[in-house]
């Protein structure tokens, strides 16, 4: 892999530690127990198989494993499982199994592990009310903003020097650098991202859209174009995006499984930095093992530390973010106070968007009607 002038390797990674969607928040993470029997009959979980034995432990879930993975159930299936991912590289398949077939499974010798496969949540989930949508229309920017993150990161000291608002000729850009969004999705209508360099992967819905807002401004905040609108980006339409959509237009959750699928996407794709604004109070073995892979391979892991605290969680951990193949980031403010972003296992600390660059990048029209809301969204920095 080539390497790039510090100052280079600086913004692009600066532009993809982008996850801290810091806001008051009225709840934080509240997964189910999926073992517990009161919740469901059915327990969504990941089995690890011992090397050399996947067709029997593939057997005993009942999955057809001879033309590919499929949801029929063999007539000698002793668990009747619903198959959803199979991970070659971390011997292991992700499935929902009858709960009372859990203890079935941990005593077979054939298999290594069963771990609950948890849900993973966008980070900032704020409730919208209809007063909160009513007051972000009107608020249309006539002129680009230039938040005052993007110059605590010292953006601008990498590409625009004499502040004239132009990128500089023979500026550094992150043009040979692909960061991969986990998100979900990228609204390509959005005025102020025309012009990125952009391609994705179809998770559960389209990648070229969002319902939800969250990822588009994740998008704006590490990539929105040096225009007469809305905001800039820490590295203005320059760095390569690859979308990876897992969270649907109500922005509700997803599974680890998921997450370490969209990771693969990310890598088959080319991916040197991924980006996840996202996180889950349990952790994984699993899902750590997926991420100490790419940490090997020489991908740079980025996600949040997790946000909506008070003062009996701000040193609560939040996964992947604490995991120690991946950067856990948690943010400041303008005032370099901690707002409400859990500290954790935190590794960089990082500066806050200005609320007022929040109300305008959230209320830009698109054919007269404002985008979903956008939880406010923290730029990275390297310390």
């Amino acid at each position: 892999m080539a390497y790039l002038p510090r100052s280079l390797t600086f913004l692009v990674t600066r532009a993809a530690v982008l996850m801290l969607v810091l806001g008051q928040t009225k709840r934080v993470y509240a997964a189910p127990n999926i073992f517990d029997h009161e919740v469901s009959e059915m327990s969504r979980v990941f089995v690890q198989y011992q090397p050399g034995h996947k067709d029997e432990v593939a057997n005993t879930l009942g999955i057809a494993t001879s033309a590919g993975l499929v949801n029929d159930v063999s007539s000698d299936a002793v668990v009747a499982a619903e198959v959803y991912y199979e991970f070659k590289k971390l011997h292991t398949f992700a499935v929902s199994v009858p709960t009372a077939s859990l203890d079935l499974l941990r005593n077979d010798p054939n298999i290594l592990r069963v771990e609950e496969d948890h849900r993973i949540y966008p980070v900032g989930i704020k409730e919208s009310t209809t007063d909160g949508r009513r007051s972000l229309r009107g608020l249309q920017s006539s002129s680009q903003t230039v938040p005052y993150g993007i110059d605590m990161v010292k953006a601008r000291d990498v590409w625009d020097v004499n502040r004239d608002g132009i990128v500089d000729s023979g500026a550094p850009t992150g043009a040979n650098r692909k960061i991969c969004i986990i998100d979900s999705g990228f609204l390509t209508t959005h005025e102020d991202l025309q012009g990125i360099n952009v391609t994705g992967y179809n998770g559960n819905l389209p990648w070229n859209q969002d319902g939800n807002g969250h990822g588009s401004h994740v998008a704006g905040t590490i990539a929105a174009m040096n225009n007469n609108l809305g905001v800039v980006g820490v590295t203005p339409g320059t760095v390569q995006l690859y979308i990876v959509r897992v969270f649907g237009d109500n922005g509700l959750w997803a599974y680890s499984s998921d997450l370490i699928d969209a990771a693969n996407r990310c890598t088959s794709a080319g991916a040197n930095i991924i980006s996840m604004s996202l996180g889950s109070p349990s952790s994984s073995s699993t899902q750590q093992a997926k991420f100490n892979e790419l940490n090997a391979q020489g991908i740079l892991s980025i996600a949040a530390a997790g946000n909506g605290c008070n003062n009996t969680c701000l040193t609560a951990f939040s996964y992947p973010a604490s995991y120690p193949s991946v950067i856990s980031a948690a943010a400041i403010d303008s005032v370099k106070l901690w707002p409400v972003s859990r500290r954790g296992t935190a590794k960089w600390i990082l500066p806050r968007l200005a609320w007022g660059f929040v109300a305008q990048y959230r209320a830009v029209m698109l054919h007269g009607k404002a985008l979903p809301w956008l939880p406010p969204m923290s730029l990275l920095s390297l310390p």
